[in-house]
């Protein structure tokens, strides 16, 4: 593979929309990134979604919607805070609003009444020839 070739995201389209100088520092530079909170949360979030979607996990999304909350599954709760604390993000409030996060995620169609859920997410790539660039992305559930 070409060395100067660049392989486009959905993030990094939006990162050079948003500010080139930003995406100048990110992609070339490779200037070390922060996280803020709330990409924190979302990426908290994600992770217990993929985790829940396996079907060995079945049982803490049951014990979830028991519940109604997600303190059914002291196993799911403890993974949140963990994730907080690895992102460097934690804190109660964070903490609390991935909770309530994660199930409102749950309670909204989780699993998808009717359809099949074989993967938490699909990679794809688009290669154009004229003018030559490349896309790469991935659709979540």
């Amino acid at each position: 593979m070409n060395k100067n070739k660049k392989v486009l995201s959905a993030s990094r389209i939006k990162t050079l929309e948003d500010c080139s100088w930003k995406y100048w520092c990110n992609y070339h530079e490779k200037v070390p990134q922060t996280q803020n909170d709330g990409a924190c949360r979302g990426t908290v979030c994600h992770t217990i979604f993929e985790h829940l979607l396996l079907s060995k996990h079945r049982k803490h999304f049951d014990a979830i919607m028991k519940a109604g909350n997600t303190g059914g599954s002291g196993a799911v709760l403890r993974m949140i805070r963990m994730l907080l604390k690895k992102g460097g993000c934690f804190c109660e409030e964070n903490y609390e609003m991935c909770v309530d996060m994660v199930y409102v995620g749950l309670n909204a169609d989780f699993f998808g009444k009717g359809g099949v859920v074989d993967k938490p997410e699909i990679r794809f790539t688009i290669k154009n020839k004229n003018p030559e660039y490349e896309i790469m992305g991935f659709i979540d559930k």
